[in-house]
């Protein structure tokens, strides 16, 4: 049995208990699931499951609480579920203003070759609503001479903020996805995080076919 969590970046794919990560441009075309979600599971997978789906069974799966928030960043857009008394209590997908946060971000540390791990958080952040945008601002403050980790530092703050605020200023907040890995943009959300990783869809999917 194959799962697929077909992501503009990257896919995830379990194989059998197998779990792994592949840049979406590198998949050999022909990778087919037997169930799969995500923006380009179309044409990948024999039966597709809606990512929300995926997302808020995947979690509630993981997490083990009653009440929570999960949210997603991913390279495209920024995903939330939440439950409450152990019950769905809703849902929102925020794909125009928080687009390309977590692609932009990636490109920041090819571009300018940094390393997020060694980048200390900042207590101030730029005003991110788009990756693409805040981008600009980014560029703007190192043209004015700031010091690029800490402009950059900067940038994470405010997408840490945006995804904080969207996510309903929860005490703890449950992170899936890639940006599990970015410990500058972890340590840059004003709440306990709790990461779930980038498997949760898929855990999503596996529930779902039991």
């Amino acid at each position: 049995m194959i799962l697929g969590d077909f992501g503009t970046s990257y896919t995830k794919l379990c194989n059998n208990g197998d779990m792994r990560t592949v840049p979406t441009v590198e998949l050999d075309a022909g990778v087919q699931a037997d169930i799969g979600c995500g923006h380009n599971a179309r044409g990948r997978a024999r039966r597709i499951e809606n990512e929300l789906v995926a997302m808020a069974t995947g979690a509630k799966a993981m997490v083990g609480r009653d009440d929570f928030v999960c949210v997603d960043v991913g390279g495209r857009d920024i995903k939330k579920v939440s439950f409450k008394n152990g019950q769905y209590a809703g849902c929102d997908w925020n794909y125009m203003c928080g687009s390309l946060t977590g692609f932009t971000m990636e490109l920041l540390s090819r571009y300018y070759q940094l390393t997020y791990d060694e980048i200390e958080p900042s207590e101030e952040g730029l005003s991110v609503k788009c990756g693409i945008l805040g981008i600009s601002s980014l560029f703007d403050l190192v043209s004015q001479g700031e010091d690029l980790p800490r402009a950059v530092a900067k940038f994470v703050k405010g997408v840490a903020i945006d995804v904080f605020h969207f996510a309903g200023k929860p005490q703890t907040l449950f992170l899936s996805g890639g940006m599990c890995e970015n410990a500058l943009f972890v340590r840059s959300i004003p709440a306990e995080v709790v990461k779930l990783g980038r498997f949760v869809n898929l855990e999503g999917l596996r529930t779902l076919i039991e």
